[in-house]
This record gives C-alpha cells, structure tokens and sequence, in this order.
C-alpha cells in the first residue's frame, strides 16, 4: 500500500510540474510478450513465460521532436521451473531423535511463479516530423512488487541412510522413506524493487489533430537483483520434518538451497514484446490557420486510410497473439509428452531395482559356490545393471542358523564373494560393486524352523546403492 502511495504522488507530482506547459499528451497503453523472472539453476530447465503490462501515461514535449514520457503500468511476470532429477541429501534427526542422512530425489517436478509490479516509466522520446511520425524512446523504469507468488508440485523419493547401522532405509512410508507422489504447495516471494533499461520504438500515426495511435516494440531489461532473501533464510528444496514425516511439501527454487548455497541467488525480471498506446493532445507544431485547415482537410481524405492502416496492424497484432498461443499449446504438448516418457522410464527403473536387489536363493548347507541355477538368476540381474550402469551395488551373503557364528560368517562371505566374482566374470565393472559382507543369520527371510526355510534363509543379497 505505501509503495502505491508513493507512486500515485510522484505520477501527481509530475502531472503538476508539467501542467505549467501547453504541450501535453495523455494515453493508455497496453502490451504484450515475452515477460519473465530471469534466473539461472544449477541443474533442471528453466522457462520464461508471456505476460504483458497496461496503465495510463503522460508526455511532455517542448519541440516537436523531444519529449519526456512517464506513467503508471501494471507489469505481469510469469517464469516456470523444472527440476526433475534433483538429488539432495542432509543430516536430519528422526522421529525416535536418532541422527541420519536424508537423502532425496525429485520427478516431475514442475513450478510456476507470478509477480505483479507496480511500474513508473520515465522516457525520452524522438520522434520525426510528419503525418506518421516514427519514434523511438529510451529510458529507465522502477518496477514496485504488489505480489509475488509461487505454485509447485513434485513426486518425492527418499530414503535415510543410518551411518551407524550402515544401511539405508528406502521403504519406510511411515518415517518419510519412499516415494510420495503429488506432493503440492504455494507461497509467497519476497522480492526487492526492480531498475529497468527501458527502450521503444515504432511509428505514430496521426488519426486526427487530437489524436494518435502509437504501433511498436519494446525491451524492459532488470538491471538489479531483486531476491531478497538471503541464504540464511533458505530452506532444502525438499525438507524433512521430524514431527510430520511423511509430508513433503516443496518449496520454491527461488528460496532453497544445496549444501548452504543457493540454488539461484540472483532474479532480474525482463519482458519485450508489442506495445499500443492510445494519445490524446494537441501537436506541439506551431501551425497558421491555413496550415491548420489544409491539415483538417487532408485528415477527411486520409481518414479511410487511417482505419485501414489500423485494422490491418490490428489483425497482424491478433495473428501474432495466435501464433504465439498456438506455439504455447504445441510446448505444453511436448513437455507434457517428455514427463509422461520420464514418468515410464522412472517406473522401469524402479521395477529393475527392485528385480535386482531380488535374494539368490537354494545353498546348500555350508555351499558357498554358485549352482547353475543361481548363476541363471544371476545373469538375470547383470543384464539389468549393464542396462542401468550408474547403479552400484553392495553383495552381502546370508546364512541358516545352523553351525557357529565364525563358521557362518565365513560362508556368507564367501557365498558373497564368490557371487562378486562371477558379476565381475560376466562384464560387471569392479568399481560399480562398493564391497561384500556376510549377515550370517542375523537376517532370516523366514524363521529357522525347518529345512525349507533355512533353504530360503540361505542366499546372496545384491542391494543397490
């Protein structure tokens, strides 16, 4: 409301100062195109949507080619963000006050922001002599943020991993670890006032002595960073709440941040598009009353003409709105066809991991070599990590209840070992494999209570990391 304030009285202001002078020029102008918050992001897409600008205006001229322009517009900025794929992990503490590392993935990931400024223009104006005059202005403008918004969704997967245990855990809804999908909110963005280079140019055409319609381009240019929110003041992307764990609501990009940095720390709005103006003053010419009638005279003739001319860039004006609300509907398609496609892959990746982390089973007692059989389901799960080569893996081998826990914890690790080295025989690289380790029996499928399940109990875990 202050900022209103101020610039209702500087707009006033400057009407008094000027209504000293006899060659004044009032108008409403509206605009369109590309208008945005411009801003870069460590990973992810960003895209600048279309908005516009209207409001009243008010030119001085003291020759008939100077003059000086200011105003009141209202701007609309619009800029969507896509981070899918972001990666981000933490330490955070749990519901029980133990201490983990949270660790978290985003899909589908998909952010809107809109801010609304409250914008004075002051403008240098040339313009040439003439019936139609070309002109062209340059300047600067203040933008004064009235709202800014944002409106984002996301599927979240998690997962904690418990150095102390050294495990991770992946699929614990109740503790916030998995995958939640539509995961939504909005919020607020607290942005500084906006410097703009301002710059204009076209033609004017004269409709008659009291009137002109202004046809032409224009380019807002933010000189100034406008986030006002410090990094101290932002918060994960994904955040994790002890005390509601299986909520994750997004925040936005423009006040999160990675590893105590943010993830864009500078936001300058730009727009340019197609600008109208409507004016209405007498010329600033100094004319006899003969010039005066021949004018008069010659806009009768050139009337017919005049509205030609209009309804012609009128209709080139809504083509091009056409155009570009036609190669808007044609991105949303694309993109929307490129999350469906991310969406099948992600699926298939899920269904390989869990296919691969599936336990080898059937050793016999104290078998600690691989059975035809079990290299078979073996081969199952090389041909997914050849398929999926930036997974890596830790072998952990498991035993039955039945003989000392030396002996078993040396058969679960050779039984992990010797399934290490056949991953590696057929392809696998060394590297993408983190290390072996034997469970012994501490972790049964099923209870020991006959030889079936002591058979199932018997096997080689590949987990993935």
């Amino acid at each position: 409301m202050k900022k209103i304030i101020f610039a209702t009285v500087f707009s006033l202001f400057a009407s008094g100062v000027f209504a000293q002078h006899t060659r004044h020029e009032f108008s409403v102008v509206a605009g369109g195109g590309l208008s945005a918050l411009n801003y870069e992001l460590p990973e992810g897409n960003r895209t600048l949507g279309l908005g516009g600008r209207a409001g009243v205006g008010y030119g001085y001229f003291w020759s008939p080619a100077w003059g000086l322009r200011s105003g009141l517009e209202l701007g609309l900025f619009n800029s969507r963000a896509d981070m899918s794929g972001f990666h981000d992990r933490f330490p955070a503490v749990d519901m029980d006050g133990t201490t983990f590392e949270f660790r978290t993935t985003l899909s589908n990931h998909r952010e809107c922001q809109r801010a609304m400024m409250l914008q004075i223009p002051l403008m240098l104006q040339f313009q040439t002599r003439g019936q139609n005059q070309f002109y062209a202005a340059a300047g600067g403008r203040v933008g004064f943020p009235l709202r800014a918004c944002y409106r984002t969704s996301a599927t979240v997967v998690n997962s904690g991993y418990y150095a102390q245990e050294h495990y991770e855990y992946t699929n614990r809804p109740f503790a916030g670890f998995g995958r939640f999908e539509n995961q939504t909110s909005e919020g607020s963005l607290n942005l500084r006032t906006a410097f703009f280079a301002s710059a204009e140019l076209g033609m004017k055409w004269r409709l008659n002595s009291r009137m002109s319609l202004y046809t032409g381009i224009f380019a807002d240019y933010g000189l100034n960073n406008i986030n006002s929110t410090s990094v101290v003041a932002q918060h994960p992307l994904i955040a994790y709440n002890a005390a509601n764990p299986t909520a994750f609501p997004p925040n936005s990009v423009l006040n999160s941040q990675r590893n105590n940095r943010a993830l864009t720390d500078k936001i300058t709005p730009l727009s340019a598009g197609i600008s109208l103006r409507l004016a209405f003053g007498r010329s600033c010419n100094r004319r006899t009353a003969e010039e005066i009638i021949a004018e008069e005279i010659m806009s009768v003739c050139a009337v017919e003409e005049q509205r030609r001319l209009v309804e012609k860039e009128r209709n080139r004006f809504a083509e091009e709105q056409r155009r570009l609300m036609r190669e808007q509907a044609r991105l949303v398609a694309e993109q929307s066809r490129l999350e469906e496609e991310q969406r099948r892959l992600e699926a298939e990746r899920v269904a390989a991991i869990e296919t691969i982390q599936e336990p080898v089973e059937g050793f016999r007692l104290s078998q600690t070599t691989l059975t035809a059989a079990q290299k078979q389901e073996l081969d199952k799960r090389i041909a997914l990590l050849k398929q999926y080569p930036d997974l890596e893996v830790f072998i952990y081998g498991h035993t039955c209840n039945i003989g000392s826990r030396q002996a078993n914890e040396t058969v679960g690790l050779r039984r992990a070992e010797n399934a290490k080295a056949y991953l590696i025989s057929q392809g696998i690289d060394a590297n993408r494999i983190i290390g072996t380790a034997s469970k012994r029996d501490t972790e049964p499928l099923v209870p020991n209570v006959n030889e079936t399940n002591r058979r199932e109990n018997r096997r080689v875990e590949i987990v993935v990391r």
